[in-house]
C-alpha cells in the first residue's frame, strides 16, 4: 500500500495557493452533473443612518457619523429593506466634491467599521481603491510583473490581507499627523497606557486588513448559500411556516420549487461596495477605463473597446482616429514636404 502523509487538518492556515489547489483537485474529481449553473449572487445591506456632521480641520473636510440627532434624540433610523448595492457602488464612484460625499454618507449609513469619522482625503482613497480593483488590468500587470511598489503594488498588498500596505498613507494630512503626535505624547506622559494603546493599534490594523480583503472576496462568515422559492405564491405561504422552531425551507417545499442563491451580508457601506464589485467579478463582468475620460465602462462583447458610451468621448475618439488615418494616408513624402515648407 502507498504511504500516506500524516498531516493535521487546519483550514484556518490555508493560503491562497493551497485553497486554489484544493479547488482544482476537487473540480477534477467532481462529476459534471453536480455543477450549478448561473447561481445568483444577492447582497443584503440595510443602511442604518444616523446624522452626519461636517466640519473642517485645517484645510481638510471631516465627516462624522453620530447617533445624536439635531433635536437631542439618540439612535438610528432605517428602513428594513435592502439597498441596491450596485447603485450604491456607482454613486460612490461618481462623487466628485466633498458636498456630494456628505450627501452620500447621509443616505448610505455606517461607512466603515474602522471609525465613526472619515476625511474627504480618505474617502477619495477608498474611491481609488474601488476603481483600481474593478479596472483590474493594472493590478493584473503588476501581479504578473512582481511589482510590489507604487500604487498598484500597495493595493495588491492590501488585498492579500497579509501585508501592511501604505496605500492609505496620506502624506501631509494634518489630522492624521496630529493624531499620531497626540498618541506619542500620551505614551510619554502615561507609560502605563502604552500597552493598551498598542493593543488598540494592533486591533485597528487587523480590522483594516479584514476590510481590505472584502474587495477581493467577502469572508466566509458573511457568505452562505440559501434556498429561495421560485414562485411568488410559495414565498408568501412559506414565511409563516418558517417561524416555527427548527423549520427548514428545503423540506417545506418540493425541491423543484426552490433555487439556490449565494447570499452576502455586509454590515457597512464599504463592505457593500466591495460585495458589489465581487458580485460583478464572479458573474464575469469586466470593466475598463475609458481612454478619454478614464471612467469605468463594462467591456461586454466588444473586447477591444477602448472608450465609454458618452457622446463626448465617442466624438473625441472619432476625431482622434480620423486624424490618425489622415496622417497615415498622407504618406512620408507629404509629411516631408510639410516639414520643408515649415522651414521657409
Amino acid at each position: 500500500m502507498p504511504k500516506r502523509k500524516k498531516a493535521e487538518r487546519n483550514e484556518s492556515t490555508d493560503t491562497p495557493l493551497t485553497l486554489a489547489k484544493k479547488a482544482v483537485e476537487a473540480l477534477e474529481s467532481a462529476p459534471a452533473e453536480r455543477a450549478i449553473s448561473a447561481m445568483e449572487v444577492v447582497i443584503w445591506y440595510v443602511a442604518i443612518v444616523g446624522r452626519v456632521e461636517h466640519y473642517k480641520r485645517g484645510e481638510e473636510h471631516v465627516f462624522r457619523i453620530t447617533r445624536e440627532f439635531a433635536d437631542g434624540r439618540r439612535g438610528e433610523e432605517w428602513e428594513e429593506k435592502p439597498l441596491n448595492v450596485y447603485a450604491v457602488r456607482d454613486h460612490f464612484l461618481a462623487v466628485k466634491e466633498w458636498s456630494e460625499a456628505l450627501e452620500f454618507l447621509g443616505r448610505t449609513g455606517v461607512f466603515s467599521p474602522l471609525s465613526d469619522s472619515i476625511t474627504w482625503s480618505e474617502f477619495q482613497k477608498w474611491q481609488r481603491l474601488a476603481y483600481l480593483v474593478q479596472e483590474h488590468d493594472g493590478l493584473t500587470a503588476a501581479m504578473q510583473g512582481h511589482q510590489w511598489g507604487g500604487e498598484y503594488g500597495e493595493v495588491l498588498k492590501a488585498l492579500t490581507g497579509l501585508y501592511q500596505s501604505s496605500f492609505f498613507a496620506l502624506p501631509g494630512e494634518q489630522g492624521s499627523e496630529e493624531e499620531r503626535q497626540w498618541i506619542e505624547r500620551q505614551k510619554r506622559l502615561h507609560p502605563e497606557l502604552g500597552p493598551l494603546i498598542e493593543d488598540g493599534e494592533r486591533f485597528l490594523e487587523r480590522k483594516r486588513r479584514e476590510l481590505f480583503t472584502w474587495f477581493r472576496e467577502p469572508p466566509g462568515a458573511a457568505c452562505s448559500v440559501q434556498w429561495v422559492p421560485t414562485d411568488d405564491a410559495d414565498k408568501k405561504a412559506v414565511w409563516r411556516k418558517l417561524q416555527a422552531g427548527g423549520a427548514m425551507i428545503e423540506f417545506l417545499l418540493p425541491q423543484s420549487a426552490l433555487k439556490p442563491v449565494m447570499l452576502i451580508r455586509p454590515s457597512c457601506t464599504l463592505q457593500a461596495i466591495a460585495a458589489a464589485i465581487y458580485g460583478d467579478r464572479i458573474h464575469g463582468m469586466e470593466y475598463r477605463a475609458c481612454e478619454m475620460c478614464k471612467a469605468l465602462f463594462k467591456v461586454g462583447a466588444h473586447k477591444e473597446k477602448k472608450y465609454c458610451d458618452r457622446e463626448t468621448c465617442k466624438n473625441r475618439a472619432h476625431q482622434k482616429n480620423r486624424r490618425a488615418n489622415a496622417k497615415r494616408k498622407s504618406g512620408p513624402e507629404e509629411n516631408n514636404q510639410s516639414k520643408k515648407g515649415g522651414l521657409k
